[in-house]
């Protein structure tokens, strides 16, 4: 089921890449236990299946998983370029969990991992064990900062905090630093904030050390900070190309665009938007819809709601999966059709969120 939510969700561009991942895993999980969808080596930040390694799962640390293949040989596999894990033996409920999770269903996820029999969750192996706390945790952050009123931000933090401090050694552990990053910087907690994002910055790629300086330029610029940002931005731009990076890049340009736009250099930040969409892949769903949003926004402050609206569309049609960015995108486009006299449109936008993120506003 997950490998086909894995061949279905990709762009049409890949899919003959994609389908050939798909009969591998499905032939390799036939014969071996575990397997692993891994990402492009040159490229492991882009999110797309690459290969799919079969065997048993020997060992599990933050920066390195090792697999034994068929002929008993180590296969060693940078968690970095890890997509999904899937363990022999694991309760179905945790694969629809994830897809739900990919579908930003984040309610329906708690809910399948909440319906995993007691006695199967506890009788699982620790490698599943972290599993299932992982998507819990990421279910529950995810959902907490839809804005969804039955699950706090605090909640959230707390059992994210909870699975960084028990499994150090997860390969989740990065991602689960970036969520419980973002959860506190909501809580406007960016001190404890600051913890996280530096964890990115001792990892031991290149793309996720930047990832950790973007963040915290982030912090900066939330704090009012535009000559520290500015200057932690322009560090990113001067780093030394490798993979991950070029992709850090561009969010530092989109982080030089927005205090541009607060310095009212509105040409210098039109150019510095026109920048990344020249660049930057765009087929990179959350990027785009940073980008967007960010655009958006920009357009806002200049007094200039059309073009702010246009920005917005991009997400709403374009990049909608990017769920966090699609949310704060409806919530513009609500208030600004409305601004236009366009109550049907702004009810359109409020429909969406009640409908697919089960949000009021």
């Amino acid at each position: 089921m997950t490998f086909f939510r894995l061949l279905c969700s990709v762009r049409p561009a890949g899919l003959l890449k994609y389908a050939a991942c798909f009969a591998l895993a499905c032939f390799a999980t036939a014969a071996l236990a575990d397997s692993v969808i891994v990402s492009n080596p040159d490229d492991p930040y882009n999110g797309e299946a690459d290969s799919t390694e079969a065997g048993t799962i020997a060992k599990i640390t933050r920066d390195e998983l090792t697999l034994k293949d068929k002929a008993g040989l180590d296969v060693k596999i940078e968690t970095n370029r890890i997509i999904e894990t899937h363990f022999d033996g694991e309760p179905i409920n945790l694969q629809t969990a994830r897809s739900a999770i990919d579908a930003a269903q984040y309610e329906d996820a708690l809910q399948k991992l909440a319906d995993i029999p007691k006695a199967e969750a506890e009788s699982a192996s620790e490698p599943v064990k972290a599993e299932l706390d992982f998507y819990r945790a990421q279910a529950s952050g995810l959902l907490a900062l839809s804005g969804h009123p039955e699950m706090t931000l605090r909640k959230a933090g707390a059992r994210l905090n909870d699975f960084v401090r028990n499994n150090a050694n997860s390969w989740h552990y990065y991602e689960a630093n970036r969520l419980l990053g973002r959860i506190l910087v909501a809580m406007e907690d960016t001190s404890n904030a600051k913890t996280f994002y530096q964890n990115l910055q001792n990892a031991p790629w290149a793309g996720t050390k930047v990832e950790g300086s973007i963040a915290l330029a982030n912090l900066l610029l939330e704090e009012g900070n535009t000559d520290d940002a500015e200057k932690a931005y322009n560090d990113v731009l001067a780093a030394e190309d490798a993979p991950g990076v070029a992709r850090q890049k561009d969010y530092a340009r989109i982080g030089l665009a927005k205090i541009a736009s607060f310095r009212k250099d509105n040409e210098k930040s039109k150019a510095l938007f026109q920048e990344v969409i020249d660049k930057s892949n765009p087929d990179d769903v959350e990027l785009q819809a940073s980008l967007y949003n960010a655009m958006g926004d920009a357009a806002e402050r200049a007094g200039d709601p059309k073009g702010a609206i246009t920005a917005y569309l991009h997400v709403d049609l374009l990049y909608s999966t990017a769920s966090a960015e699609h949310i704060a995108a409806l919530r513009h486009l609500a208030k600004l059709w409305k601004q236009q006299l366009r109550e049907d449109r702004a009810a359109e936008a409020l429909s969406i969120l009640r409908d697919r993120y089960k949000l009021s506003n």
